[in-house]
């Protein structure tokens, strides 16, 4: 579960970057 969550975080941050770019 713990992966899981880390892996959205990883997925909102990634977005957040592209749209920062």
């Amino acid at each position: 579960m713990a992966s899981q969550a880390r892996g959205l975080q990883n997925f909102i941050s990634d977005l957040r970057n592209a749209k920062g770019k």
